[in-house]
């Protein structure tokens, strides 16, 4: 479930960015997904998209990749 929306918005996002070789990418992907690989995807395709909307010099995506880790931690793990 949660992977499916997840390949869906980041394809949604980058696609609007024009950015068709990720958008091709991501739907093969999408046949044959794994849970924590298409979280890291996902993140980073929302960060990159967060940073290029702000305009910063300011890395936040650190911050998704630490929030990936932790919900899959306590979703597999715990």
């Amino acid at each position: 479930m949660y992977t499916y929306s997840s390949y869906n918005y980041c394809i949604m996002l980058k696609y609007i960015q024009g950015d068709i070789y990720l958008f091709n990418f991501l739907s093969v992907m999408n046949y044959n997904p794994n849970i924590f690989l298409s979280f890291l995807l996902f993140f980073n395709c929302l960060c990159n998209t967060i940073n290029n909307l702000l305009l910063s010099t300011f890395n936040i995506c650190i911050y998704f990749v630490i929030l990936c880790v932790y919900y899959f931690l306590n979703s597999y793990y715990l």
